[in-house]
């Protein structure tokens, strides 16, 4: 079995610098034959690789942001009650650098305006839309390859 990261829980009332890793969710299955939504994020804190188990309030906060992201998070609930919470989340930094916290912020717009631009040259390869489909996927590879490159590039001589 592979190895596991430690469990982390967010103490009530505690602030905590973290930086998120990944996220993943899913299903368990009760007893009753009902299933339960789960959702777990891993994050660093204090430079230790940690999986927490969190609420959808959590979760859907973290999904806002990238991996990389340096968050600081404090469950302000004062209730003895585990599952209740009141997530203070803020944003104090990323870990990656620019094209890569660029990448990861793609939205739907920057998606359309990359399609209709590609859609745009590939216009002049043919005359049906097959053809433009066609066309269209390969300028877009041709995009990302040529993009891929020039971040090698500046890499090697940034180095």
């Amino acid at each position: 079995m592979a190895d596991r990261n430690p469990t982390m829980e967010f103490e009530k009332g505690k602030k905590y610098k973290i930086t998120i890793k990944d996220g993943f969710n899913g299903e368990s299955q009760r007893e009753d034959g009902s299933k339960r939504p789960w959702y777990a994020y891993n994050l660093y804190y204090n430079d230790t690789l940690y999986t927490a188990f969190i609420d959808r309030g959590l979760w859907d906060e973290f999904n806002r942001y990238s991996e990389g992201s340096i968050m600081e998070v404090t469950d302000n609930d004062e209730t003895p009650e585990h599952w209740k919470h009141d997530w203070d989340v803020k944003a104090v930094g990323n870990s990656d650098p620019l094209h890569k916290q660029m990448a990861a912020a793609k939205n739907e717009t920057d998606i359309k305006i990359e399609i209709f631009a590609s859609m745009k040259i590939a216009a002049n390869w043919g005359d049906s839309v097959d053809h433009l489909k066609a066309n269209t996927y390969a300028v877009r590879k041709i995009h990302k390859q040529m993009v891929q490159e020039i971040i090698k590039e500046e890499e090697l001589f940034n180095d």
